[in-house]
C-alpha cells in the first residue's frame, strides 16, 4: 500500500501496485517507455520496456495469491515503446521496437503484421528511437504514426496518407549517426534525430492534431493537415531545441492542450510544461523553476475534473488541484524514478504510471482527489467526508495459473481485493489521539509487561488495514470541556453501517479511525452468525460475516465520535455489480437461494448458543469449585458426583458438535461442525438450491434437533441436579465476622 503526503497534517492513503518486472523473477524492476489501459473489467496495462519488449498484464485479478508473471503476456519483443490495443478488440494491438517498427499483434495467436509506412515518392524517413505514436480517437480503425511527417491510417496500418509536410528542423547536422562509431560503426536507431516524438489528436473536434519533435518544433493542425502552425516560439521560456516528448489534447475543450518538454540532454535540468485553451495563440507556462531541479516527462489531464492534472518527472509524480497553478508532490512510497508515461482507466478511475525502473503503478480510485479539486480546502475543514465508492464487483476468485507455492522465486504484484473500495476523510484538528495509559509497575517500581488483549472470535471479515494505508494522528491537546462524561480522545473507531435497498440495516463494522484520508473495505457480505467455538463473544465485535448481497445499490453511513462527543455522519451509496464471466440468477433463483441460506444459518446459530450454554456451565463450576475449596472434605464429597455427572455430560454432548479441547492427532468423527460445513457447502449463490443442498440441509436439520435435545436434556438434568446439590449444602460464601470487644 501507499500513501501520499497532500499538505503538512495529511496524507492520502492509495493502494499502489508494483505489477511486474522482467529483470528478474521477484523484483519489480521494468523500465516502461509508455503506458496504456484498456476497457475489459478487469482492465489490463499495456506497456513497452526498455531492451525487453511489449508487454500487457492485469491491473488486478480475481484470484488468490496476488498478481503473477504469468499473468502478463509479451507481444512483441525488442526494445518496447508504444502500445496501443484496439478500442473495439483487444485481441489486436499495435506495438514497436526501436526505430519506429510499427507491427499489429494477434494476442491469441501470436501473429504480427508489419505496418510501417513508407513515403509515396521513396523519400527515406527518420524515426525516433521511441516513435510517436497515437490513435484516433474519431475512428476505431484509424491511427497516426510520426517520422518527419505525420502518417494516417484509416485500416489499421495497411494504408497510410501523408498529413504534412516535415515537422522537424530537418537539420542535416543532427543526421551524421551512420558516421559514428569509430572504428566500427556503432548506430542502433537510438541516435536518430530530427523526427516526430509526440502526437496528441483531439479527442473533441475531429481535425485538430498536436505534434511534437526531438528537435524543439511544436505544430498544431485543425483541419486534418491541410495547413499547419508552429507554435514553439509562443511557449513563453521554451528552450529552442528542447525535447518534446509528450503532449495531450484535452478531452474537455477542443482548444485546450498540454505540452511537456526536456532540455537535460543539454546540461538544462529545469522543468517545462504548457497549457493553452485557446488552440495555442497564447500559453501559460505551468511548470518552471518551483519544480526544479527535476525535469519533466509526461503530463494527463483527468477526463472528469478538469482542474485535476498529474505531472511525471524524473524525481516522482506531482498533482494540481487547480490546472496547474499550484503543485504539490508526490511523496508517499512512491520512488524518486522517472514517471514517463501516464494514463487514467476511466470507468475506475485508476490512475496508472508507467516508471523507468521500478515497473508500472496504480493509484486507485482518484475520487478523493476529484472532489477535493471541485470543492477547495473546505472539503478539509470537514470533520468527517465519505467519498462516493466505485462500483463493486461480485466477483468469484480462482487460483492463479501456474504453481500454487512459488517459493521466493516468483514476484506477486500487491492486488486489489475484493468487495467495495471506500475512502474517507477524517480531519486531523478533529481527532484526539488515545493516551495510552502509565505502564503498570511492580512494587519495586519496575515495569511489568501488559496482558494482550484477548483475539476477537467473531469470525468477522474485518476491513483489512494494509501496511502504511492509515495515518498516525497528530498530538493534539484534548479540549473535552463540553463532553458528557471525560474523556481523552475521540473515537479510536469509525462505525461504518451498510443498509439493504429497502432500508435495513444488514451489518455493521468498525473501522480505524486515524486521520487524513482512511481506505478500507466492505466484503460484500450481510450480517452472518457466529461458528461454534469454545470462546466468550466479544460483545463490542463487528457483525459477524454472512452470505453475499445481490446486486443492487446499497447504502452506507460512517458515524465518528469526536473528542467533545460530538457525533459526525456522511453516507454514501455503492452500486453492486454481478460477476460480468457469469450467467446472472434470476431473482426467483436467488430468493431460494437466500431462504435456505438463512435456514441453515438458523441451525448454525443453534448449534452456538448450544456450545456457548456449555461454556457457560463450566465456567459456573469453575467459580462454584475456586468458592467451596475450604469447605470440609465432608461437604466437598456431597457435590463430588453430581460434578462428575455433569462434567461427563458435558463432554460428550459437546463432543457432538466440537473436537474434545484435548484431542491429539486428527479427528476421525464427524461433528456437528462438520455437518454444518458440509450442508452449507452445498448452497451456491449463482444458482437455486439444488436437490443435494435440500436433502444435505434435511439431514442437516435432524442432528440439530437432536443435539438441542441433548443440550435441554443436560440443563434439566445433571445441570439442575448439581444446582440443587450446591444449594442444599449449608454454607455461605460470606465468613462470619464477630463484633470487637472494646478495651
Amino acid at each position: 500500500a501507499a500513501r501520499a503526503d497532500i499538505e503538512s497534517t495529511a496524507a492520502l492513503p492509495w493502494r499502489v501496485q508494483q505489477l511486474f518486472l522482467q529483470l528478474d523473477e521477484n523484483l519489480p524492476l521494468a523500465q516502461y517507455y509508455h503506458i496504456a489501459v484498456d476497457n475489459d473489467q478487469p482492465y489490463h496495462i499495456y506497456g513497452g520496456m526498455q531492451d525487453n519488449g511489449s508487454w500487457v498484464g492485469p491491473a488486478y485479478v480475481w484470484q488468490s495469491g496476488g498478481i503473477r508473471n504469468a499473468n502478463w503476456q509479451e507481444v512483441l519483443f525488442g526494445d518496447g515503446f508504444d502500445v496501443q490495443p484496439h478500442p473495439e478488440n483487444n485481441r489486436y494491438g499495435y506495438a514497436m521496437w526501436q526505430g519506429g517498427n510499427l507491427m499489429e499483434y494477434d494476442r491469441e495467436t501470436g501473429h504480427r503484421h508489419r505496418l510501417v509506412p513508407t513515403h509515396p515518392e521513396g523519400e527515406e524517413l527518420r524515426f525516433n528511437w521511441n516513435a510517436a505514436l497515437a490513435l484516433d480517437p474519431h475512428n476505431p480503425d484509424a491511427m497516426y504514426f510520426g517520422s518527419q511527417f505525420l502518417h494516417h491510417s484509416t485500416d489499421r496500418g495497411r494504408t497510410w496518407t501523408l498529413l504534412s509536410p516535415d515537422l522537424t528542423t530537418d537539420d542535416s547536422s543532427r543526421q551524421l549517426q551512420h558516421q559514428s562509431g569509430g572504428l566500427t560503426i556503432d548506430a542502433t536507431g537510438a541516435e536518430n534525430f530530427t523526427a516526430l516524438t509526440a502526437i496528441a489528436p483531439s479527442p473533441v473536434e475531429q481535425g485538430v492534431v498536436w505534434t511534437g519533435s526531438d528537435d524543439g518544433l511544436l505544430h498544431l493542425t485543425r483541419d486534418g493537415g491541410a495547413s499547419w502552425t508552429e507554435l514553439s516560439a509562443r511557449l513563453p521560456g521554451f528552450p529552442a531545441g528542447a525535447w518534446i516528448p509528450q503532449l495531450v489534447a484535452s478531452p474537455h475543450a477542443a482548444g485546450e492542450a498540454f505540452v511537456v518538454a526536456n532540455d537535460y540532454r543539454r546540461n538544462n535540468w529545469e522543468a517545462y510544461a504548457w497549457h493553452t485553451s485557446d488552440y495555442g495563440s497564447t500559453w501559460q507556462r505551468i511548470a518552471g523553476p518551483q519544480l526544479s531541479p527535476s525535469y519533466m516527462l509526461s503530463i494527463v489531464q483527468d477526463p472528469e475534473v478538469a482542474d485535476l492534472l498529474f505531472l511525471g518527472g524524473d524525481r516522482g509524480l506531482w498533482f494540481s488541484l487547480d490546472r496547474g497553478r499550484s503543485w504539490r508532490p508526490w511523496s508517499r512510497d512512491l520512488p524518486k524514478v522517472n514517471v514517463m508515461d501516464m494514463a487514467i482507466q476511466s470507468r475506475e478511475g485508476d490512475l496508472v504510471l508507467g516508471t523507468f525502473g521500478r515497473a508500472a503503478w496504480v493509484l486507485d480510485d482518484l475520487e478523493p482527489l476529484r472532489r477535493w479539486a471541485r470543492e477547495g480546502a473546505t472539503l478539509l475543514e470537514q470533520p468527517l467526508v465519505f467519498f462516493d465508492a466505485p462500483d463493486a464487483v461480485l466477483a468469484s476468485w480462482k487460483q492463479p495459473p501456474g504453481v500454487r507455492f512459488d517459493a521466493d522465486a516468483g514476484f506477486r504484484g500487491q492486488n486489489r481485493g475484493g468487495g467495495a473500495r471506500l475512502t474517507a476523510w477524517l480531519a486531523p484538528d478533529a481527532f484526539v489521539p488515545i493516551v495510552p495509559a502509565e505502564e503498570p509497575t511492580d512494587t519495586k517500581g519496575k515495569k511489568t509487561k501488559r496482558k494482550k488483549d484477548r483475539p476477537s472470535n467473531s469470525g468477522t471479515v474485518i476491513p483489512e488495514k494494509r501496511s502504511g494505508e492509515d495515518l498516525a494522528a497528530p498530538e493534539l491537546e484534548s479540549d473535552s470541556s463540553t463532553s458528557k462524561k471525560p474523556r481523552t480522545a475521540a473515537d479510536e473507531h469509525i462505525h461504518a453501517y451498510v443498509f439493504s435497498p429497502a432500508g435495513d440495516t444488514i451489518r455493521h463494522f468498525k473501522v480505524k479511525a486515524d486521520t487524513g484520508f482512511v481506505r478500507f473495505g466492505w466484503d460484500l457480505r450481510r450480517k452472518g452468525g457466529f461458528w461454534p467455538n469454545r470462546n466468550k463473544p466479544d460483545p463490542k465485535a463487528d457483525d459477524p460475516a454472512g452470505r453475499h448481497v445481490a446486486p443492487g445499490t446499497y447504502g452506507m453511513v460512517l458515524e465518528w465520535t469526536d473528542a467533545k462527543d460530538r457525533k459526525h455522519r456522511d453516507s454514501t451509496q455503492v452500486d453492486v455489480l454481478a460477476d460480468p464471466r457469469r450467467a446472472e440468477p434470476g431473482q426467483n433463483a436467488r430468493r431460494q437461494y437466500a431462504r435456505m441460506h438463512d435456514r441453515w444459518l438458523e441451525q448454525v446459530e443453534t448449534v452456538a448458543d448450544g456450545v456457548q450454554r456449555i461454556r457457560a456451565i463450566r465456567e459456573a463450576m469453575d467459580r462454584m469449585k475456586a468458592n467451596t475449596a475450604r469447605l470440609p472434605d465432608s461437604l466437598q464429597k456431597q457435590l463430588k458426583q453430581p460434578a462428575k455427572t455433569l462434567t461427563d455430560s458435558l463432554n460428550a454432548v459437546e463432543a457432538l458438535a466440537l473436537t474434545p479441547k484435548d484431542f491429539k492427532g486428527i479427528d476421525g468423527e464427524t461433528r456437528l461442525t462438520d455437518l454444518l460445513w458440509r450442508s452449507g457447502s452445498y448452497l451456491d449463490e449463482t444458482e437455486a438450491p439444488s436437490a443435494n443442498a435440500s436433502t444435505a440441509l434435511g439431514q442437516l436439520d435432524g442432528h440439530v434437533r437432536r443435539f438441542a435435545d441433548r443440550v435441554n436434556g443436560l440443563l434439566e438434568g445433571p445441570y439442575a441436579d448439581w444446582k440443587a446439590a450446591v444449594e442444599a449444602l449449608p454454607w455461605s460464601p460470606w465468613p462470619a465476622l464477630e463484633p470487637l470487644e472494646q478495651p
